[in-house]
């Protein structure tokens, strides 16, 4: 529990999380969320409107569905963890890594294969949603390390590149 600092697009929200009575008050930014835990998901109430999600955090993202609607965050500030985990777009131009848990669905591409930046390489499932994760760089690649209906933790390499350092 407790204040955390997260990037959304080009905002920073401060977002606040206390447990009472068997349910979780989340304050984004002044405005309070009631969350409670409801079969293998939750429940978000916000005045009269509920949505129905869950959620996941790796070493540098929190990954938030509502409605079936994936909702990624950056960890701002002390809150990250260093060696994040966001397939490749912290600098790691030759990796692509699991962004959260999940079970492997399908892999795009096989070793030795010219990859441009951007390209979908691997489908991803995780809180019942489907991701593709995109290559971080032009290249090749070098290794492919999983296969489809394989689990991944968050921050495991998938893919390997063999990228040209300019």
């Amino acid at each position: 529990m407790g204040t955390h600092r997260l990037r959304y697009q080009d905002a920073e929200l401060t977002v606040t999380v206390k447990k009472s009575d068997g349910r979780f008050v989340v304050t984004v930014d002044g405005q309070e969320v009631i969350v409670t835990k409801k079969g293998d998901g939750y429940v978000v109430a916000n005045g009269s409107n509920d949505s129905h999600g869950d959620a996941a955090v790796s070493k540098s993202r929190a990954f938030v569905t509502l409605d079936s609607q994936l909702i990624e965050f950056e960890l701002a500030g002390a809150d990250a963890v260093s060696s994040g985990s966001d397939g490749g777009q912290s600098g790691e131009k030759d990796k692509l890594r699991a962004p959260m848990p999940g079970k492997i669905v399908k892999i795009l591409v096989e070793n030795g294969v010219a990859v441009t930046a951007k390209q979908a390489l691997v489908v991803i499932e995780s809180m019942k949603m489907e991701n593709q994760l995109l290559s971080p760089s032009d290249g090749i690649v070098k290794a492919v390390h999983f296969e489809a209906g394989d689990q991944v933790d968050a921050d495991t390499v998938i893919i390997e590149l063999e990228v040209d350092e300019e």
